[in-house]
């Protein structure tokens, strides 16, 4: 779980340099790079389903919202290009 919303999907993006296809911000800095990346949705929610960018605590640092799964590992894709072959299942 994070942030309340279920994880179907996460990956690590060491090594993946992030592109500029998208600028992200909090607290109005621009924030370059994220360690990790989660695809959850939030009980209740049918098809929405939200891409969490997170630090190394996999504590949320931005997200975006999605229709579908594969919309959010497209996504993803574009931030970082190789992204598809880390994918994994939560564990339990």
């Amino acid at each position: 779980m994070i942030d309340g919303a279920r994880v179907m999907w996460w990956a690590d993006t060491a090594g993946i340099a992030k592109t500029d296809v998208c600028t992200f911000r909090r607290d109005e800095q621009v924030q370059s790079s994220f360690p990790a990346l989660a695809i959850a949705r939030y009980e209740g929610e049918a098809s929405d389903c939200y891409l969490f960018l997170c630090d190394e605590e996999w504590e949320t640092q931005n997200d975006t919202d999605h229709r579908s799964v594969d919309e959010a590992r497209e996504f993803a894709e574009s931030l970082y290009p190789g992204i598809s072959n880390r994918w994994r299942v939560p564990a339990g």
